[in-house]
């Protein structure tokens, strides 16, 4: 019993009735043997709780439990719960299962024989092996089904090769679980076999997922012949088995390019690229994903114009797939990306914002998103520009520093500090004297960080001014500016009424190495050399 179950109101705690009872199941499998009857009565308890007890009792109990669970199997089948608690107990059970239940597979009811082969199965007991191939050519298709996934449970040599056989039954009902069973079993000598139903119309899409669960890259080649010659079904079913393929080789080596090489080797990656793209419509989330990941591989104009149609589907997972196959395109998908960039919404220019190339063309369609609604956009716009590094966006950037949102300022003015430019001081110096206080305070950071001397004089003035964020801009630029009045106005500063200004100043000053044009007067305090500073332990200045 979990901790949870005694919670009071948990989803999963137990009534008291419950817990009364799951209580007396442990009592009586405490007795052992002697409360057999009592527990496997216990099957029918409407409790899924006692229930569970019950199963694990019979359980612990071993090969004392096996017969009369046998007989529940063989002469109780009344109730679908009891059945299922019974199938449960016998798969756990520490008992000898095997001996005791594989003599009920001649049973005359077909439902029983599945029940057995199904707990033969999920036991995976290498002794089953020969009464279960047995089984698969059962006259009933039921039991012939449960014993070939039996099989595929326990897996090996022996039941690789019946299920090998099953292939060859003619039968559709039995064929179709041993191809799955065989996919999943990722033995390669399976794929021969699979490989030749690829022809017959009736099996080639079951088979094409199957040799995709396989894993190996023996079916390559063929896979990527169907993406060619197939219908959309199966070029979407090859595409999931090529990644699912290439998924394992990852997983098993640490790196594998066999799809991509099979793909890129192919006679004409324009066609495959078409093919690809048709595809698209009518599949789902994963095939759609799948067909994004091969579209990256192939490349060319076809590849980005399909990987263009799956940004603005509803899954997100689709949507990510796509961009990243645009983004391994590289230059082969610029013009396509800027197209829709120039044309897309909001959602769209989120996705391909990142995926813009560093060249100078690509700037007027990123600043056309400098003006989009949706500020994230407007800031990774920002963000790209200052990636892509043509410092003819400045002008542009400066529009946007009386954004509305912070992110976009802050993005903004981080831009215009990673390209720089000509005629980025003139434009700060222009900024920095704005009546709109947003736009001094973004340029007075821009002149803080380059440290221009001509800037000094609006750094000086902000000083003086009454809203306290413009003064704390100011003091942070002015340590970087190459002249003693600097220094002054820190150490007036320092004086100043506001709190916050005096402790922006020293810490101003302790980063500067300049002196003061004329040493400053204090009172109370003796000074000390911070830096080639002149600075002070007093609490204020005096006259």
């Amino acid at each position: 019993m979990t901790a949870s179950s005694s919670v009071p109101g948990h989803p999963l705690a137990l009534s008291a009735d419950d817990r009364a009872q799951v209580e007396a199941v442990e009592q009586l499998a405490r007795r052992g043997p002697g409360s057999l009857d009592t527990l496997v009565a216990g099957l029918d308890a409407t409790s899924w709780a006692v229930r569970r007890a019950v199963v694990g009792a019979l359980a612990r109990l071993g090969t004392p439990a096996v017969a009369p669970l046998r007989d529940v199997l063989s002469h109780r089948r009344d109730s679908e719960a009891r059945l299922a608690a019974a199938v449960e107990a016998l798969v756990a059970s520490s008992g000898d299962v095997e001996g005791l239940l594989e003599p009920l597979a001649e049973d005359s009811n077909p439902a029983v024989v599945c029940d057995v082969a199904q707990v033969l199965g999920r036991r995976r007991g290498r002794r089953s092996v020969p009464l279960l191939a047995r089984l698969t050519v059962h006259a009933d298709d039921n039991v012939a089904v449960a014993s070939i996934e039996a099989l595929g449970r326990i897996g090996g040599g022996a039941a690789v090769d019946t299920l090998l056989a099953a292939l060859g039954s003619g039968n559709f009902f039995r064929i179709f679980p041993a191809i799955d069973v065989l996919g999943r079993c990722g033995d390669p000598i399976v794929v021969p076999a699979l490989l030749g139903l690829l022809s017959d119309p009736f099996y080639s899409l079951e088979a094409t997922r199957a040799l995709g669960r396989t894993g190996q890259e023996a079916a390559v080649p063929a896979l990527v012949g169907l993406l060619r010659r197939g219908n959309d079904a199966l070029v979407r079913g090859a595409a999931v088995a090529l990644v699912d393929i290439h998924e394992a080789q990852v997983q098993r080596f640490g790196g594998a390019r066999a799809v991509q090489g099979a793909l890129r080797s192919d006679a004409d990656v324009t066609v495959l690229g078409r093919r690809l793209s048709q595809a698209i419509s009518g599949a789902d989330s994963a095939e759609k994903a799948a067909l994004a990941r091969l579209l990256g591989w192939v490349g060319g104009p076809d590849a980005a114009a399909g990987l263009l149609k799956l940004l603005d589907g509803p899954d997100p997972t689709v949507a990510r797939a796509a961009a990243s196959a645009l983004a391994d395109l590289g230059s082969d998908a610029d013009a396509q990306i800027l197209a829709a960039l120039r044309d897309g919404d909001s959602a769209r220019r989120r996705v391909l914002l990142p995926l813009v190339g560093r060249k100078a063309v690509s700037v007027p369609d990123v600043m056309v998103c400098l003006e989009d609604r949706d500020a994230s956009v407007r800031a990774l716009a920002a963000d790209t520009l200052s990636r892509i590094g043509d410092p003819s966006a400045v002008p542009a950037l400066f529009a946007r520093l009386v954004d509305e949102d912070p992110r976009v300022v802050q993005a903004t003015v981080g831009a215009i500090q990673s390209l720089g430019s000509e005629g980025t001081e003139a434009l700060a110096l222009q900024a920095a004297r704005s009546p709109d206080a947003r736009l001094r305070r973004a340029a007075l950071r821009i002149i803080a960080y380059f440290g221009y001397p001509r800037g000094l004089d609006v750094l000086l003035q902000a000083m003086r001014d009454s809203d306290e964020r413009l003064r704390d801009a100011a003091i942070y630029g002015l340590p970087y500016i190459e002249d003693p009045r600097a220094v002054d106005a820190l150490l007036s500063a320092a004086a100043h009424e506001s709190e916050r200004t005096r402790a922006a100043a020293m810490r101003a000053l302790g980063q500067t190495e300049k002196r003061p044009a004329s040493p400053p007067r204090c009172w109370g305090a003796s000074t000390i050399e911070t830096h080639g500073c002149a600075t002070t332990r007093a609490s204020r200045w005096g006259s």
